[in-house]
């Protein structure tokens, strides 16, 4: 969802009265302000120690993702727009964060960089196709950009309900035995570092 609403930032942008160029300005600045405090609030909620918060934070973040776009397509006034860009991108930075932290924390050191390196390029895909569905149902479909938005929502929503489900029925970060196999992970990777009474040769 996260390449349409540049496209759509343009569009809130140009109607109404004022300087489209200051408008698109503070639309991307809301946008700079979310990605800073949505990390920072989820912090507050997630533990390393606990990877079924991150989990949980991450859908929670998808939920939020969803209100924001709910939001611009709902209130047409530019100052709720600007609240809404913040809402989204706040939802949008944490659950990167999070899902990130997640990725890292149960990929072998040896993949890691293959595992993320695909994450990142499919996050850009999807940001891409998003931005050219975006332009397709503006152009082709005749939707206002709110309505865009909506649509964008309905997505997350979607996507939403899956993550829900999986975690619902403990996979993942949610697995019940999972602080158990970190923790038979972390006492074997003890065993293997030398002590200092440990010849190395």
């Amino acid at each position: 969802m996260y390449g349409a609403t540049d496209v759509l930032y343009v569009s809130f942008a140009e109607r109404g009265t004022g300087d489209a160029s200051l408008k698109l300005g503070f639309l991307f600045a809301m946008t700079g302000v979310g990605c800073i405090a949505g990390p920072l609030v989820s912090d507050r909620f997630t533990s390393m120690s606990d990877m079924k918060s991150l989990q949980l934070a991450s859908i929670w973040s998808i939920a939020i993702v969803s209100l924001g776009c709910l939001g611009m397509g709902i209130f047409s006034p530019f100052l709720y727009t600007c609240i809404f860009s913040l809402v989204r991108s706040a939802g949008s930075s944490a659950a990167w964060t999070n899902s990130s932290v997640l990725l890292q924390s149960f990929s072998a050191p040896e993949k890691m960089g293959r595992v993320l390196a695909v994450d990142y390029a499919l996050a850009l895909l999807t940001e891409a196709f998003s931005a050219l569905l975006c332009g397709v149902l503006q152009d082709h479909a005749d939707l206002s950009a709110e309505q865009v938005s909506l649509v964008m929502a309905g997505m997350g929503a979607v996507v939403l309900a899956i993550w829900s489900f999986y975690h619902g029925m403990g996979y993942g970060a949610a697995r019940k035995d999972l602080d158990e196999l970190l923790r038979q992970e972390r006492t074997s990777e003890e065993n293997l570092k030398p002590t200092e009474d440990t010849p190395l040769l």
